[in-house]
């Protein structure tokens, strides 16, 4: 008799969430978590490299000296 090879346990660990009706929703790998980890990453170096690179705002704003004419017929 041909004995099966034993379930292999250390292949990494995997998130699975299913709804009420035993349907799966969604799975997450350890590869999910490496891209959400590169985005996050990615997304941090151009925030700040936007921030440096747009321009400064206008630091005074001054009032009109004289109100605006309302032209009524």
């Amino acid at each position: 008799m041909k004995k099966l090879p034993d379930q292999v346990t250390d292949g990494g660990w995997s998130v699975q969430v299913y709804s009420g009706d035993r349907r799966l929703l969604c799975s997450l790998d350890p590869s999910h978590i490496w891209m959400l980890m590169l985005g996050i990453f990615l997304g941090l170096v151009m925030g700040i490299s936007w921030v440096r690179v747009s321009p400064p705002a206008e630091s005074e704003w001054s009032e009109p000296s004289a109100p605006p004419i309302l032209n009524v017929d």
